[in-house]
């Protein structure tokens, strides 16, 4: 992969625009390299999964981001992949996710102010 030499002294209009088509020509080849290496070692993926994932990238985002802002455990961003098969997951099984914000301890009363 060929990048762009980034260092230049001066510009004017012409050769801004030029700077940001070399800009934008760096961060798609970067892009299509890391997902090349995404897809070689992330295991299995669907045709929809890949699909899916490839348009992401197209649209200009990074394998090793997500759509849904979803972080791990860790509190870092999710990969595109394992926050979409959450969220399958999520969809195709939405007991296993369903969290109670009331405590069930006053359920039914009466008194209690809805906001």
């Amino acid at each position: 992969m060929t990048l762009h030499n980034p260092a230049i002294v001066s510009l004017d209009a012409a050769s801004g625009m030029a700077l940001i088509k070399y800009a934008e020509e760096d961060r798609t080849a970067i892009l299509q390299e890391e997902l090349k290496m995404y897809e070689a070692t992330i295991g299995r993926l669907s045709r929809r999964e890949k699909k899916e994932l490839r348009a992401w990238v197209a649209a200009g985002n990074s394998v090793s981001g997500n759509p849904y802002s979803m972080d791990g455990a860790n509190g870092r961003l999710l990969d595109y992949i394992t926050a979409a098969r959450i969220m399958d997951d999520m969809w195709d099984h939405p007991e296993k996710y369903q969290m109670s914000f009331w405590d069930d301890s006053r359920a039914g009363d009466e008194n209690e102010v809805m906001c």
